[in-house]
């Protein structure tokens, strides 16, 4: 039983896409890799297949890899295209085909490596000819060229075509036309007359067709497999074709690595004889979401009240009553295919089912088929005259031996042997005595069509091995050819798992079942059973020599139940072990289950290689606290060591913004010798992220710098951000509900349109947007814009369109306040601090830009790292002193190379995203370290002149020369890169957001990230190391030096003129920083008791909140006393 249910059968039928073969004589072929002398330079080896090259680039190598095939199609005037043993079927007469065409004819012009071929398939009436039908006129033209003036000219002829095509398609004078164009001298009566030696391949084609099994045009083909008929335009159309290509390379390249093609083979050969590979298609058969599949596990009913027995009992009784038709044979006991054919047989096309059945099990011993009957209206059984076909062949099957019963039928079937007056004569006695005896199988056979089958009277269906194919259309052809398409297709998705590995080989030999018991009956319920739950993972099966020492054995809590067998393989050492320990134990509590643990460990490690103790949240259950309240999942960390010092951090699934909301301690510097009983926090999640990439519809590039906006109907604009050019990407803050997505309201709305919106939960109107997200899982979008047709011109980041001419700008002047208060805006200040210690020197740093300016401030701070002890200080501190502040988010993009320590991951968000972290709205930023005392007016820096850079640096002293051997900017590399520029601190700096984005630079910074940020050795000060490498293409505005001062660089000489001073770092003398403040600063210590101040009110008041309720709750309680008294 375990390895019946171990078997996963449904997983080719899911993922495997299934393939016509396509060799064949039909394609006329425009050119051939591997002997036209223009391919001649490229390397004829497969094993370039396994060379590097970038995303997207397809490898010139001289062999026919990829075959692209154009077909058309007379009575829908259809041609198809096939790339890479891939066919296209479009309509050269018609308008929608010449952009298709174009795409074929730039191939093949610019040597890409892919084998153009076309096939016509027109009316393959050989009375009519070209000087009458336009397509076959098409089809005679294409020949000549080809003969004449070769493929190039041949291709061009079809492009000419379409220059011709008006709003009723092209005619036979539009054809006529177009061949002069490329031959004015050519005899067209003699090419497109009945005399014509280019009216060739008309019956091939058509048949070509006809495999294809085709009924809806356009249609394509890419190595045989079926393209998506919406990708089937100009618009997607090479897009499908080469992401295809792409997708099905990776075969072939292990095909070459393993040896399964050589240097000697034919590729297309080898690709054509893969198992997904079929000689026809039919989408009945290969469509999975096609597949409705029967219940036959049942019992045989005691009663005889047919009408009251479920299906699966109405399935048992029949299959106990069937008989069958199969070939005899001398070796298998078994029939692995059993074929129910359910048809009207006084039905011409019911009738034609069966034969084409009966012709398929000549040559196929494994299949054996019977008959449903299922007549359009109900048979009198007392009439003689009116016996009807449907029931002698239900007689012969029951009453006769097997191969006379297929002789019997195979004749009474036929159309010449049906009566005018549909009459039968049935001599064989036998047949007539089981005539009178059926009535009651009549019955059921209608009851089982129509509750069990859902059919209705007459339709014709097929049941195989408990799969229904059908009801078929009317006219609808199901051949031999069909049949024999089922039994491939069944014997890929579920034969060679199934019959051959158990079957013939554990359930005969080891099982309690003897071998006559395995009754075809029993096969073709055991196939119905486990190949109608379709599965959604591969199973394996780990083979192992003994685990009695060398496994971890946990078994099931209930052995006497039936038990999951869960098998794990870990280095127990690794990140992977730290989470999937907690899994596995969470489950075994969960479900009832047999856990098995092999260790497969390195065998050396020059380091350890866990440095952190990890807990993965995974409870197996809700718990509750007293008073019936959900409690939050726990993670516990104990026996940790006291003396070493410790930091935590919560690792939160990529769409997760989560942040700390309770805890006393700093959470950044544990030491748990200076705790009493222990640290605890709380964490939140606070926000879901709705992420996205957006493209152009047209070209495919990303929009740099459009401005998308999130919100709901009443409030349209509650988030914002912009389209990066790194893939588009862009991230929301949003929470479950709906929510209403639109292109911010200005140039972004201006100038584009929302095109398409994929992704769940998607509901689109134009421009008009909601998005739902439902699910704590990632909610990812796939956008697309385009222009609107007149701002085809515009550029959203341009200023050199009319929108910045002068008259604009003079307008914007007296209409726009927000524009024109860009002088007196309020002060933008960012920074950021984690820990208890830097939020210490934060609060001095914004007590200090408070007392030196008098304009209005803002304070922007990074929430992803404060603790929950300054969230809740700021609203008091910014009530006492009059400014305001903001926390802002962003969750580090899944495809940006992370970092993994955590000061690198600050210094990363100081820089990389600049341009998405702040509101649109925000054009200037400056950015003060935590670390730092302002001694000036920070509004010098916010109206300073940046001169068109983007941002504003300062550099670092070189005044104190006994620090010159610490100086590394000096030599090297950086003095090389640099080139006499100098080496900018990233201590303060101010950005000009509105330049920023609109030069793109934060795209470049992070191109430029990504690319440097792979070798570990680069990057070492990322925060003020990036900006100086990019500064070539991203100009630094080079601050005056008194803007910061700092005492390991500067010399003491120019501390009475520094604006700024920072608290850097002293690789000479390595002093605290603490001690290094109180030094350095006299005012710092008067700053600090201030703050001390502030936060001893504070606590004050909430003492004396506390103690008032506490009275106001005694006092209630004794009234209450009092009042039961």
């Amino acid at each position: 039983m375990s390895t019946l249910l171990a078997l996963d059968l449904s997983t080719n039928m899911d993922k495997q896409e299934f393939a016509m073969d396509i060799r064949d004589s039909a394609i006329n072929w425009i050119n051939d890799i591997e002997q036209d002398s223009a391919y001649a330079r490229w390397s004829s080896s497969l094993t370039e297949l396994l060379r590097p090259t970038f995303p997207g680039m397809l490898r010139n190598i001289r062999r026919n890899l990829y075959n692209l095939v154009c077909t058309r199609h007379q009575r829908s005037k259809v041609i198809t295209i096939c790339i890479d043993t891939n066919v296209l079927i479009i309509n050269p007469l018609s308008g929608e085909s010449t952009p298709l065409l174009t795409l074929a004819q730039s191939l093949y012009l610019h040597s890409a490596p892919l084998r153009v071929g076309f096939v016509f398939v027109t009316n393959y009436n050989t009375s009519i000819t070209g000087l009458s039908d336009a397509s076959v006129a098409v089809n005679n033209a294409f020949h000549y060229f080809v003969e004449t003036k070769g493929s190039e000219h041949a291709l061009q002829f079809l492009i000419d075509l379409g220059n011709y095509i008006g709003p009723d398609d092209a005619d036979v004078e539009d054809v006529k036309k177009a061949i002069k164009v490329q031959d004015s001298s050519a005899n067209i009566n003699y090419i497109l007359g009945e005399e014509s030696e280019y009216d060739v391949g008309r019956h091939l084609a058509n048949d070509f067709v006809k495999r294809s099994g085709f009924k809806k045009f356009p249609q394509a083909l890419l190595n045989g497999v079926p393209l998506s008929s919406d990708q089937l335009n100009a618009n997607s159309f090479e897009e499908a074709v080469l992401s295809t290509i792409m997708s099905q390379t990776p075969s072939l390249q292990k095909a070459v690595y393993r040896g399964e093609i050589t240097e000697g083979d034919d590729v297309v050969d080898y690709i054509m004889n893969q198992p997904n590979v079929m000689p026809r298609l039919n989408e009945r058969i290969l469509k999975p979401e096609k597949h409705t599949w029967l219940n036959l596990i049942g019992s045989i009913p005691n009663d005889e009240d047919y009408t009251k027995w479920s299906p699966q009992d109405l399935s048992t009784w029949l299959m106990n009553k069937m008989r069958y038709m199969y070939v005899p044979r001398r070796t298998s006991v078994h029939h692995l295919y059993t074929f129910w054919i359910v048809a009207n047989l006084n039905d011409p096309e019911g009738r034609r089912l069966l034969r084409e059945a009966l012709e398929y099990i000549e040559s196929n011993a494994d299949v054996r088929i019977t008959v449903i009957v299922n007549p359009l209206v109900n048979t009198s059984d007392d009439d003689d005259d009116t016996i009807d076909i449907n029931q002698i062949v239900l007689a012969a099957l029951h009453s006769l031996p097997v191969e006379k019963s297929i002789r019997f039928i195979r004749n009474i079937i036929k159309e010449d042997a049906v009566a005018s007056d549909d009459k039968v004569d049935v001599e064989e006695e036998a047949v007539k005595e089981r005539l009178k005896n059926q009535a009651d199988e009549l019955f059921v056979h209608r009851r089982y069509v129509k509750t069990v089958l859902n059919l209705e009277q007459g339709d014709r269906a097929i049941v195989c091995n408990g799969r229904l194919i059908g009801p078929l259309d009317e006219g609808e052809e199901f051949t031999s050819e069909d049949f024999s398409l089922l039994e491939r297709f069944s014997q890929s998705t579920y034969d060679d798992k199934l019959f051959k590995k158990l079957i013939k080989g554990q359930l005969l030999e080891n099982d309690e079942y003897e071998r006559s018991e395995i009754t075809d009956d029993m096969i073709m319920k055991i196939t119905s059973l486990l190949a109608s739950h379709p599965q959604t993972r591969s199973r394996f099966h780990v083979p192992f020599h003994g685990d009695e020492y060398s496994a971890i054995k946990v078994p099931a809590m209930n052995p006497d139940e039936v038990a999951f067998n869960l098998i794990a393989i870990v280095d127990p050492v690794s990140r992977g072990a730290q989470k999937l320990g907690p899994i596995l134990k969470t489950l075994q509590q969960s479900l009832n289950c047999n856990v098995k643990v092999f260790l497969n460990c390195l065998d050396k490690n020059s380091d350890m290689p866990l440095k952190s103790f990890y807990r993965f949240v995974f409870e197996p259950q809700l718990q509750f606290s007293t008073d019936g309240r959900v409690n939050g999942a726990m993670a516990k960390f104990t026996k940790l060591p006291t003396s070493s010092l410790l930091t935590q951090y919560i690792h939160a699934p990529e769409n997760w913004l989560v942040e700390v909301v309770r805890s006393v301690y700093d959470l950044d510097n544990i030491k748990l010798d200076n705790v009493a009983i222990g640290v605890h926090s709380e964490f939140e999640l606070e926000h879901l992220l709705l992420e996205g990439h957006c493209f152009e519809a047209v070209i495919g590039n990303p929009p740099r710098g459009l401005q998308i906006t999130l919100g709901t109907e009443k409030q349209p604009l509650m988030v914002d951000t912009i389209v990066m050019a790194n893939l588009g990407y862009f991230q929301l803050k949003a929470n479950p509900g709906e929510w209403v997505l639109r292109l911010r309201q200005g140039r972004s709305a201006e100038i584009y349109d929302f095109t398409t919106i994929g992704g769940q939960d998607v509901l689109q109107n134009g421009n008009d947007v909601k998005v739902v997200i439902s699910s704590l899982r990632s909610h990812v979008l796939k956008v697309k814009v385009s222009k609107k047709p007149d701002k085809m011109g515009m550029d959203l980041l341009s200023e050199d369109d009319k929108s910045s001419g002068l008259w604009n700008s003079i307008s914007r002047t007296f209409t726009t306040a927000e524009d024109s208060d860009d002088q007196d805006e309020k002060l933008n200040i960012f920074s950021l601090a984690s820990g208890h210690l830097y939020e210490r020197f934060l609060k001095i740093m914004m007590l200090s830009v408070i007392k030196h300016t008098k304009s209005p401030v803002k304070f922007w701070f990074l929430k992803n790292y404060l603790s929950p002890t300054l969230k809740d200080f700021l609203p008091h501190m910014a009530k006492e002193y009059g400014f305001e502040y903001e926390l802002v988010q962003y969750k580090w993009p899944r495809w940006l190379h992370q970092q993994t320590e955590k000061q690198r991951t600050i210094w990363g968000y100081k820089i990389l995203f600049l341009d998405v972290l702040f509101p649109l709205n925000v054009k200037k930023i400056i950015f003060v370290d935590a670390d730092q005392v302002v001694r000036a007016d920070l509004k010098e820096l916010a109206t300073m002149d940046l001169a068109g850079a983007p941002y504003a640096y300062t550099p670092f002293c070189d005044s104190r020369k006994e620090m010159d051997g610490f100086r590394f900017w000096k030599q090297g590399y950086w003095r090389n890169h640099l080139q006499g520029r100098s080496y900018h601190i990233s201590a303060l700096y101010v950005v000009d957001l509105k330049r920023f984005r609109r030069i793109a630079a934060g795209d470049r910074l992070r191109g430029q990230y990504q690319a440097l940020s792979q070798d570990p050795n680069s990057l070492a000060n990322l925060d003020q190391d990036l900006p100086n490498n990019m500064i070539h293409q991203v100009a630094i505005k080079t601050l005056p030096q008194e803007w910061l001062w700092c005492e390991t660089w500067c010399d003491d000489e120019s501390k009475r003129y520094a604006k700024t001073i920072d608290l850097c770092n002293n690789p000479m003398t390595k002093e605290a920083k603490l001690q290094a403040a109180v030094r350095i600063l006299p005012e710092w210590i008067g700053y600090d008791e201030e703050i001390k101040a502030l936060q001893l009110k504070l606590e004050n008041e909430n003492r004396q909140t506390e103690k008032e309720e506490n009275e106001t709750f005694e006092d209630m309680e004794a009234f209450a006393k009092h009042e039961e008294l």
